[in-house]
């Protein structure tokens, strides 16, 4: 209803939009108008194309983005655990935190597998937030993934309280800095595609046309495969996640609509100079409107008379 309810508004502006523009191009203006209706002709030469770029694009983002048209499962296939596999993990691994890798009072909370390349079992332990007296003290700023409460004050320095840690299941040795090699493991199996199939795996850093600000993670690693068909796959490794999935149609929506809806093509300009731009367009386009449904209701008032 609400994905109804949207659309019959953003194609409203659409229809309005295009016919007030073939009304401005294809119909020979009257002579002796009223300075009022010249004026609306005036602010509709300025507003009819804004509003067509933005009611196409906004539209074309609606669709593109409906879950109706998206069956695609978000989940992954889980790791399916041999008795050997078990065997070859210690339990204690799994429930112990390394001391130098404990922010004060952590727990394991839960623990979540994945298989390398070479068939080793890796283990993602979710730990709990660090225990009163570890945290006392510590500034309330934190890093979006490794949530590093530093105590600055202290001539100590205490281990950074991580949401989570990767470990080994044969030794219980951490997996540091291994962020490319979990987006590997993870990507492949979103796909389910080996892992030689990987063309390329990039760190990203910041939202673009590509991976933008509603998927809200980051950082991320982008996952591209050989075969161009198979959607780029976007992991956040620190909490072993798939944070977006992208198919060519979606890079595809993504670019029109950061160049024609957001007027990427001001980008040049710098952000707040683009977004006043942008601001100016969308009240002309409101003042047209609003102009417009006067002079019609004048128009009647006077038919009646």
């Amino acid at each position: 209803m609400r994905l109804l309810l949207i659309g019959a508004l953003v194609g409203s502006l659409f229809f309005a939009s295009a016919l007030g523009l073939s009304l401005i191009f294809f119909i020979r203006r009257k002579a002796g108008l009223s300075r009022a209706r010249s004026l609306h002709h005036l602010l509709a030469y300025g507003a009819a194309i804004p509003a067509l770029m933005f009611s196409a694009s906004g539209f074309y983002h609606l669709i593109q983005s409906s879950s109706l048209l998206d069956a695609q499962d978000p989940s992954m296939p889980p790791v399916m655990l041999s008795r050997a596999d078990m065997a070859g993990t210690d339990p204690r691994h799994l429930m112990a935190i390394p001391p130098e890798h404990d922010g004060g009072g952590q727990q394991v909370m839960g623990a979540m597998a994945v298989r390398a390349e070479d068939g080793t079992i890796l283990w993602r332990l979710a730990l709990s937030p660090a225990g009163i007296e570890g945290a006392a003290g510590k500034a309330g700023s934190a890093d979006m993934h490794e949530h590093a409460h530093h105590d600055h004050s202290a001539a100590t320095s205490a281990p950074p309280t991580r949401s989570a840690l990767w470990v080994r299941g044969d030794d219980g040795q951490p997996i540091l800095d291994a962020g490319e090699a979990i987006a590997r493991i993870l990507a492949s199996r979103a796909v389910g595609v080996d892992q030689q199939k990987i063309d390329r795996v990039e760190p990203v850093a910041r939202f673009s046309a590509d991976y933008g600000f509603i998927n809200k993670r980051l950082p991320v690693w982008r996952v591209a495969f050989e075969d161009s068909a198979l959607p780029r796959i976007f992991v956040d490794a620190a909490d072993g996640v798939i944070a977006a999935r992208s198919t060519a149609a979606d890079r595809l929506e993504s670019r029109v609509f950061s160049f024609v809806h957001k007027w990427g093509f001001l980008n040049w300009m710098g952000q707040k100079p683009r977004d006043l731009v942008i601001m100016f367009f969308v009240s002309l386009i409101v003042l047209t409107a609003i102009f417009g449904w006067i002079l019609q209701v004048r128009r009647l008032q006077n038919r009646r008379r």
